[in-house]
C-alpha cells in the first residue's frame, strides 16, 4: 500500500497478489491505515490491481464504511485473455454528483 496527499485528494494504491493470505493481509493493513488516517475525513482515490473482482469485495465494504464507492469500468476487462475486471478504482467522488 502507499498513500500520499496530492491537493486535497489521498491518493491510494495497493496490489494484493492472488493468494487468499496476501488478500487477508491487505484487508488488515488497510483497516489499520484507514482507522489511523481517519479517511473518512478526506477525499480520496483508490486504485489498485485487486486480484478479486469487482462486486461486494471486502475491499469495498471497507471504501464504503469510509465514504466511498467503487467505480464500474466501461472498458470492460482488466485482463489480458479474460473479461475479469480485476483492477478497479474507489473514490469518495464516486457518488458526490
Amino acid at each position: 500500500m502507499v498513500a500520499t496527499l496530492v491537493g486535497d485528494v489521498v491518493m491510494v494504491g495497493t496490489y494484493a497478489p492472488p493468494d487468499d493470505k496476501s488478500k487477508q493481509e491487505l484487508i488488515e493493513l488497510t483497516v489499520e491505515e484507514f482507522q489511523q488516517a481517519r479517511m473518512n475525513q478526506y477525499t480520496w482515490l483508490w486504485m489498485g490491481d485487486h486480484n478479486d473482482e469487482q462486486g461486494n469485495t471486502v475491499l469495498e465494504v471497507i471504501a464504503e464504511h469510509y465514504g466511498g464507492k467503487a467505480l464500474p469500468n466501461p472498458e470492460g476487462g482488466s485482463r489480458w485473455v479474460t473479461d475479469k475486471q480485476i483492477d478497479w478504482l474507489m473514490t469518495t467522488q464516486a457518488h458526490k454528483g
